[in-house]
């Protein structure tokens, strides 16, 4: 940080880290795999394609406003209050879901390799998941500095591991030719919306916009780079399970990623596998602090704007949004357990995640196309207008033909999409001064 500010290398790790590149490997893209097989580099490389129209929206307007409200603001800025508070409490909800289903995963995924008497314990995941949600939540709350650096020196090790580890798979594998695979379209749409929430928090810099150096050249070059270095990232490995592995390599790294190195030697596999669960909980704990560091600054400015009302101030009531968040990482953690099935509530909790992210972004196309409009750039439209296209598509796609784990995620987002738009007409009628004093403050 220079003199307070976010530098141009900062911001792009904080867009990096929040996308969880090594997490993305162990958590998402087994899912993809179990889903697609050998065709999941074609699932990746449409959803790298999809992550490009979500990265456009931040892209676009992080050039001409700064604002850690983020795409609320954009919206707010564009169509008015009643679109502005809308869009924050979706963004909100699915913000205060996007730890919890990491910490969930973590569950998941340490309850694999812990010793028998610990693994499907109550009381060991659920006090596993308060340390986590404790230590990182100290990490963030105590300052932007201190995130920012913990942030940066993850996020380099993250980048390192994967090209690493790509390295090792290609020479560990043999091509195959993926022709040969049957390809099931059904499959494809169930896939997408997992491998798209991989580029979910990609432009998370936005949200940090205000306290960015030289925020007109620098923030949306971070969203830029951000995004083009995570497709890098993403790809390569993919197709290297996808083309390199047999079947029966995918199986099994679809059930267990650390089966990368069941064929090494003892020693050396065990190695392996220890350095990738470490990494691996890195990436989840670094995903975690920059996603609750652009969600504290975005929960700040919602508070600025007077969409919510501060409770004793705002430091107070961002102790109390810490604890929130805590409570339920630790509820979710502990009703998981109980029932004996982490996978099940990490997939239904991330489908959730992605559907409101997705319900997000393309609110915030249309707010970008009224924008491009007033500014006269009509070459540019068409980009807004195709993603707003493939992601009521994929939403579509993803409630109608998925599975019943899908189908769950879809049920709870449209609920949660009712109430938010019941809470924004409940205080259009019902809220007069408090409704007119809500302001979204941008600097162009």
């Amino acid at each position: 940080m220079e003199n307070g500010k976010i530098t141009f290398y900062e911001a792009l790790m904080q867009g990096l880290s929040s996308a969880g590149p090594v997490l993305n490997l162990v958590a998402l893209f087994p899912i993809v795999l179990g889903i697609m097989g050998h065709w999941s580099f074609l699932a990746l490389m449409l959803s790298t394609l999809v992550g490009a129209f979500t990265v456009f929206t931040g892209y676009s307007f992080s050039r001409v406003m700064s604002t850690n409200g983020g795409y609320y603001s954009y919206v707010g800025r564009t169509f008015g209050k009643g679109a502005g508070i809308f869009t924050a409490i979706l963004y909100l909800t699915y913000s205060f879901m996007a730890f919890p289903s990491i910490v969930l995963f973590l569950n998941f995924f340490v309850d694999t390799f812990v010793p028998a008497h610990l693994s499907g314990n109550l009381f060991f995941n659920v006090g596993f998941s308060s340390v986590i949600s404790l230590y990182l939540i100290l990490i963030v709350f105590r300052g932007l500095r201190i995130t920012m650096r913990y942030i940066l020196v993850s996020g380099i090790i993250e980048i390192g591991f994967i090209i690493g580890l790509s390295v090792f798979m290609a020479l560990s594998g043999t091509p195959h030719n993926v022709l040969k695979y049957s390809f099931s379209s059904n499959s494809l749409f169930s896939a997408l919306p997992f491998g798209i929430l991989a580029f979910a928090g990609i432009g998370s810099s936005i949200f940090l916009s205000e306290n960015t150096k030289d925020w007109k050249r620098n923030t949306h070059r971070s969203v830029l780079y951000a995004y083009l270095l995570l497709s890098a990232l993403m790809l390569a490995p993919v197709f290297i399970i996808s083309v390199f592995f047999s079947s029966a390599g995918i199986a099994a790294f679809t059930v267990n990623p650390l089966s990368l190195f069941y064929g090494l030697p003892s020693s050396l596999g065990l190695f392996g596998e220890l350095l990738f669960s470490v990494i691996a909980i890195n990436s989840a704990l670094n995903l975690s602090a920059a996603y609750l560091n652009a969600f504290r600054n975005s929960f700040t400015k919602v508070l600025e704007d007077g969409i919510i009302i501060a409770v004793k101030g705002t430091r107070t009531t961002l102790r109390m949004v810490a604890v929130t968040i805590m409570v339920i990482t630790i509820t979710l953690s502990a009703i998981a357990n109980l029932t004996q099935d982490l996978y099940y509530y990490f997939i239904v909790v991330t489908g959730i995640v992605s559907i409101l992210f997705l319900t997000v972004h393309t609110i915030s196309n249309f707010a970008l196309i009224r924008y491009l409009k007033s500014a006269g750039s009509y070459l540019s439209m068409p980009i807004p207008m195709v993603s707003i296209l493939s992601f009521v598509f994929i939403i579509f796609e993803s409630i109608i033909l998925s599975n019943s784990v899908a189908h769950t995620s879809a049920v709870i987002s449209i609920m949660l999409i009712f109430i938010a738009f019941c809470i924004v007409l409940f205080v259009r009628v019902r809220t007069g001064k408090y409704y007119s004093d809500i302001n979204f403050n941008v600097e162009m």
